[in-house]
């Protein structure tokens, strides 16, 4: 287990800290396999319809057909890499990955890259589970990124350079991938950004 104690600030404490354990939790591959077959289905039949001349191929590779297909194909890839991602590669990736959940903030140590990041919890508003499954599930923090009306064009040159060069010291989404009881740590993160600190 990672030591985070030593990256505490003042006035900070420990609510939670854990470790991935990869091989739990739900995958969604019943849905991935589903959008798998529905996008090769959809790429079949315009493919049908270019040959036998009907439907959107019966203008031959009009413009039209040509990005249709290739939106499909774009589909496909995503699938694709989601289903390997999920069955082959998560293990490998968050394997050595541990958390840890202050009053404050949640943190990341990812021991591959020797790299701790976070996130402060006033600014991760929506926190949410997915892939839960026989207690183990994966957590997700994000800002809040629709405050309402319409954002300047300083805050989406801001929220760009965000996304596209993240501070692993104050981080915009944090997740806590195959964790136990994903659904505890939720509630304390929201106790802990709900009480004045």
């Amino acid at each position: 287990m990672y030591d985070f104690t030593s990256h505490l600030k003042e006035n900070e404490k420990i609510l939670w800290q854990g470790q991935a354990h990869p091989k739990k939790g739900g995958k969604p591959i019943g849905g991935l396999v589903f959008a798998l077959v529905f996008v090769i289905c959809c790429i079949a039949s315009l493919i049908l319809s270019l040959v036998f001349g009907i439907g959107d191929g019966a203008k031959g590779l009009s413009l039209d057909f040509i990005v249709i297909f290739l939106g499909f194909f774009f589909l496909l890839g995503i699938i694709v890499y989601s289903l390997v991602y999920f069955i082959f590669l998560k293990h490998k990736l968050v394997a050595d990955d541990f958390y840890c959940l202050t009053n404050l903030r949640a943190m990341k140590y990812e021991s591959k890259k020797d790299k701790l990041c976070f996130g402060y919890l006033k600014t991760l508003e929506d926190i949410h589970t997915e892939n839960k499954k026989d207690g183990f599930g994966d957590l997700y923090f994000s800002a809040n990124l629709n405050k309402g009306g319409e954002p300047s064009d300083e805050d989406l040159k801001a929220l760009k350079d965000a996304f596209l060069h993240p501070d692993p010291e104050n981080m915009l989404t944090m997740s806590f991938e195959s964790i136990e009881n994903p659904t505890a740590v939720k509630k304390l993160a929201l106790e802990a950004r709900s009480s004045k600190n």
